[in-house]
């Protein structure tokens, strides 16, 4: 039952990615239009998945499981990164870089997040966001200096402010007090949040649509 769930929900994705592709062959998307589809993701939605995703009742037991998690989350992005770092050459640095990335950062946010929710419901979600503050609490710090190789990018105050972290810092705010947000203010996170999917999908397909 799980490998037809899962089977079921991977189709669903390349369907949304094909939606990508064919806009992106008709030319009905515009390259400033991708760019701005994505900036979005990341800096609207990606945040409102981390606060929908911490929307649970504090529970001792469950925070015990939530911590071993996160530790569990960072221990396999150090050893994913050291494995990269040895084993990874090319003599493009840039491509050498993008290399790296690739192996260490997965596709845990846009594609596993809707598997987690369809195999194990709202702990699979609270579990998968875990790994995915792991995730962005590395991507915007060791992830951006290895894309960049720019040290100063790494500032507390951008780390702070950086909307990535602060959905993180958010969601684990209302998880730890058990602060429900009212309907008000859930309503709209929830609809931004169910974009966290099609919409990466989408612009994935377009970027495979202009590849060779």
């Amino acid at each position: 039952t799980n490998f037809l769930t899962v089977g079921q929900q991977v189709i669903i994705l390349f369907f949304l990615i094909g939606v990508g592709f064919i806009c992106g062959r008709t030319k009905f998307l515009a390259d400033s239009a991708v760019t701005g589809i994505t900036d979005f993701v990341l800096y609207v939605v990606t945040p409102c998945v981390m606060i929908q995703s911490f929307q649970r009742t504090f529970e001792v037991s469950l925070a015990g499981a939530f911590l071993q998690s996160l530790i569990f989350a960072t221990v396999v992005t150090v050893i994913s990164y050291f494995i990269a770092r040895f084993t990874l050459r090319d003599n493009d640095n840039r491509r050498e870089s993008v290399y790296r990335f690739a192996a260490i950062f997965s596709n845990c946010g846009f594609m596993a997040l809707p598997l987690e929710s369809a195999l194990l419901g709202a702990d699979g979600m609270f579990f998968g966001a875990a790994f995915l503050a792991v995730f962005n609490i590395f991507g915007w710090t060791l992830g951006l200096q290895m894309m960049t190789h720019n040290r100063q990018l790494l500032s507390i105050k951008k780390l702070i402010t950086n909307p990535g972290i602060l959905g993180v810092f958010c969601g684990l705010l209302l998880f730890f007090t058990s602060t429900t947000l009212p309907e008000l203010i859930a309503a709209p996170v929830d609809y931004l949040a169910a974009l966290n999917t099609p919409l990466p999908m989408i612009v994935i397909g377009y970027h495979l649509s202009h590849a060779n």
